[in-house]
Formats: structure tokens, C-alpha cells, sequence
């Protein structure tokens, strides 16, 4: 399924394929069948920019994965696509008004990324708080 972003990293599959097997099936053709739509990461650039990977049509919609992010726990890379996935998908259906970050966290709520939501949702009140700061 994930074959498609050929381009992506391979240690970004797990959680892509994490990612996807959650997502509505509606949702997952529409990502899959939108040749526009990409995943690249940071030591993808190099292919893409220097060495002009070709796609197979132009792409419109990128969603770029720093590879900073798989230091972080498993629960924010998964939330941190499927985010990504998201606001691609509300971007679809709201192109007449603006979308905000509660909408992104209820569409992910809806498709099931519930635990994902709330330990990022704790971990900005933790790291938001005055004691986080002064430590």
C-alpha cells in the first residue's frame, strides 16, 4: 500500500503503514490514488533536487518527514503523519473556509488516533508548563 512513496525513507514504513492501516478506507484511496500527493524526507531531498527523481505526475500536495522526529517516541511520529494526512484531507472538503487545529484533532479522533492525540495533547502541557521552563 505504502509503496507508492518509493522516495520516503524505509525507516519511515513502519509508521506509515501504522498510519494507513487506521485511516478510513475512503481516505486511504484518496491518498493513495492522488498521484499529486507525496512523502519525502530530508535525506530524500538529495534524489528529488540533485538527481530529479521522477514522479509520475507533478506533485501539488508534499508532506515532508524530518528525520529529527524518528528520535522521538513512536505515538508522535504516528500522530505527526496522520496530522499531516489530515489537514491534506481537510484541505479536500474545506477549500471554501479555514480549518484549525481542533478540527485536524477531531478528524484523527474520529479515525481512531485517540491515545496518539492525548499523549501529544499531555506532552504540550507538560512541556508548556512554568516548571518544564525554569528545569
Amino acid at each position: 500500500m505504502i509503496n507508492r512513496f518509493k522516495i520516503c525513507d524505509f525507516r519511515f514504513c513502519p509508521y506509515l503503514e501504522s498510519v494507513f492501516v487506521r485511516l478510513p478506507e475512503r481516505v486511504q484511496e484518496r491518498v493513495l490514488n492522488d498521484t499529486r500527493f507525496q512523502i519525502l524526507t530530508d535525506e530524500d531531498i538529495l534524489s528529488v533536487c540533485v538527481l530529479r527523481y521522477e514522479f509520475r505526475a507533478p506533485v501539488e500536495v508534499l508532506i515532508y518527514l524530518s528525520s529529527k522526529i524518528l528520535a522521538k517516541p513512536g505515538y508522535q511520529i504516528i500522530y505527526s503523519i496522520a496530522h499531516e494526512i489530515a489537514k491534506y484531507i481537510l484541505s479536500v472538503v474545506k477549500t471554501e473556509t479555514e480549518f484549525h487545529e481542533k478540527d485536524i484533532e477531531d478528524l484523527l479522533m474520529q479515525w481512531g488516533f485517540e491515545k496518539e492525540v492525548e499523549a501529544v495533547r499531555n506532552g504540550r502541557v507538560i512541556t508548556e508548563s512554568e516548571a518544564y521552563k525554569m528545569g
